[in-house]
């Protein structure tokens, strides 16, 4: 629950101004919350590179540190995102549409 505390108040932060964060609540079974920030470090064209803090309750509860490299077209979006979380890593691949 600390976890979530504190990527609440970094997405509160004005130092993240130029970054990104967002809270979901999954009512499953069972009902788990996963909140994250990021800021972005470094852009060219449409590549980004950036850091995040992401903090989940489940599958177990964690926070992970990650690099997120972005790709970001004109009508969609790939970002590769490499996380370590207390003993282990992680890896994200995550795609989109933009309107």
């Amino acid at each position: 629950m600390r976890a979530l505390l504190l990527a609440l108040i970094l997405l509160l932060s004005p130092a993240l101004a130029g970054g990104r964060a967002a809270c979901r609540l999954t009512y499953g079974p069972p009902i788990w919350a996963s909140c994250f920030a990021e800021q972005t470090l470094l852009s060219l064209g449409p590549f980004e590179f950036g850091l995040g803090l992401e903090a989940r309750t489940y599958p177990t509860t964690a926070t992970t540190l990650y690099t997120a490299l972005a790709w970001y077209a004109s009508d969609w979006w790939l970002v590769l995102q490499f996380g370590r979380t207390p003993g282990e890593w992680t890896y994200t691949i995550a795609g989109g549409v933009r309107w």
